[in-house]
C-alpha cells in the first residue's frame, strides 16, 4: 500500500503540473501558500487585507524605513474581508511564518456592514467563498498542524483536485509526453482579478513578497468619477460594524502577535468632485482610531489626506509611487513605534 501511495504521489508530481486549468479569485491564495512555506529567514512583519492593501504596502520599503524589523510579507488577498483574512492567518499565515507584529491595512469601507454580495473593495461574497474553498484546501485540518505541510510536500493531495476529473488527468499526461504548455500561452500583463483566469499571469503578478502588481499603472486624468461618487453615497448607507476587526485582533493576540491597522488613502481630490460622501466615512476612520487607542492597537490613519489624483490607480487604489509613499510612511510609523517602546517586539 505504501509502495502505491508513494508511485500515486510521483505520477502526480510529473502530471499534476501540466494539467490545463483555469484559475478563479482563490488562485491568489494558492500563490500566496507556495510563497509563505517557501520563505525563509524570519519575518518579523506580516501584512493583512484586501487589494488596496495587497497593492498598496510594498514589504521592501517598509523594511527600508524600520530597520529593527526583519522581514516584511503582504499576505493580503484581493476582494477579501476581515473575517477572510482571520481565517486565513490563523490557519495558513502565521503557523508558517510565526509573524512577530501583523499590520491590518483597511479603508473605512472595510468596517461596514455592507450587503453580503456586495464587497466594496471590489470582490464579492462569491469570492469569499473561492478563498474559503482554497484555505480548505491548502489546510483541511485532517491531519491537524501537519495538513498544510502534506499539502505543500505531496503532489497527490495537491493535484486531488484536478486528477479527479479523467478528461483533465488524461490532457495533462498528453501535455507531459508531448512538452505543451499548460497555460493558454498568454502570459504574464495586466490583470483584473476578478475575471482573470490564467494561473500563469496571477503568479507573474504576485512578487516574491507577497505584492501585487495588479494596479500599478496611473489612472487616466479624470475631474470626476460619477460611479465612485455613487458607490461611496450607497455604502454610507450601511452602519458601521466593528465586530470582524475585533474578532482578528484578539486572535492575533491569542498567538502572541501585536496587531496594528493602518488605515490607506483615497482620491479624494476626484471623489470630492464627484459628491461622495467622504465626511461619513472620515468619521468611521476616527472611530476605528478611538477604538484603536481604547483598546491598546496603534493606529496609523492616511485617510483623511489629499494626495496627488497622480498616485493613485483608481479612486482606492494607488498606483506604484502612491504605494511607495503609503509605504514609506507606514515604515517610518512602526520604526516610531519600535523606538518609542509602544511594540515590544522590535
Amino acid at each position: 500500500m505504501v509502495a502505491v501511495v508513494l508511485l500515486a504521489n510521483a505520477a502526480a508530481a510529473v502530471i499534476g503540473p501540466n494539467i490545463p486549468r483555469q484559475s478563479g479569485t482563490e488562485e491568489r491564495a494558492y500563490v500566496k501558500a507556495d510563497q509563505i512555506y517557501g520563505r525563509s529567514g524570519p519575518t518579523d512583519v506580516a501584512i493583512f487585507g484586501s487589494s488596496e492593501t495587497a497593492g498598496g504596502l510594498i514589504p521592501d520599503e517598509i523594511e527600508s524605513q524600520a530597520p529593527a524589523l526583519d522581514g516584511v510579507y503582504n499576505a493580503a488577498l484581493p476582494g477579501s474581508s476581515l473575517g477572510l483574512m482571520e481565517d486565513w492567518a490563523d490557519r495558513v499565515v502565521d503557523p508558517q511564518l510565526h509573524p512577530k507584529i501583523a499590520i491590518i491595512g483597511m479603508l473605512p469601507i472595510s468596517v461596514i456592514a455592507v450587503d453580503p454580495e456586495i464587497d466594496p473593495s471590489g470582490g464579492s461574497q462569491a469570492a469569499l467563498d473561492a478563498y474559503e474553498s482554497a484555505i480548505d484546501q491548502i489546510n483541511s485540518g485532517t491531519f491537524g498542524p501537519l495538513s498544510w505541510t502534506l499539502r505543500q510536500r505531496s503532489a497527490l493531495i495537491r493535484y486531488r483536485p484536478l486528477l479527479r476529473s479523467p478528461s483533465a488527468t488524461w490532457a495533462g499526461i498528453k501535455a507531459t509526453v508531448t512538452g505543451d504548455e499548460p497555460d493558454d500561452g498568454s502570459g504574464p500583463g495586466k490583470m483584473d482579478f476578478r475575471t482573470e483566469t490564467n494561473p500563469l499571469r496571477v503568479k507573474e503578478n504576485t512578487a516574491p513578497d507577497g505584492e501585487i502588481l495588479d494596479d500599478r499603472d496611473q489612472s487616466i486624468p479624470l475631474d470626476t468619477d460619477p460611479i465612485a461618487g455613487a458607490l461611496y453615497r450607497k455604502f454610507a448607507e450601511y452602519p458601521t460594524d466593528l465586530d470582524s476587526l475585533e474578532s482578528f485582533v484578539d486572535s492575533l493576540r491569542s498567538q502572541g502577535i501585536t496587531p496594528v491597522i493602518a488605515i490607506g488613502p483615497v482620491d479624494r481630490t476626484v471623489l470630492e468632485a464627484s459628491d461622495a460622501d467622504l465626511p461619513h466615512f472620515d468619521a468611521i476612520a476616527d472611530e476605528v482610531q478611538a477604538w484603536g487607542e481604547a483598546n491598546g492597537v496603534p493606529v496609523h490613519s492616511s485617510f483623511g489626506e489629499t494626495w496627488d489624483p497622480a498616485l493613485f490607480h483608481d479612486r482606492n487604489h494607488l498606483a506604484e509611487a502612491g504605494a511607495r509613499r503609503w509605504s514609506q510612511e507606514v515604515g517610518t510609523w512602526l520604526d516610531g513605534l519600535c523606538e518609542q517602546g509602544d511594540i515590544s517586539d522590535c
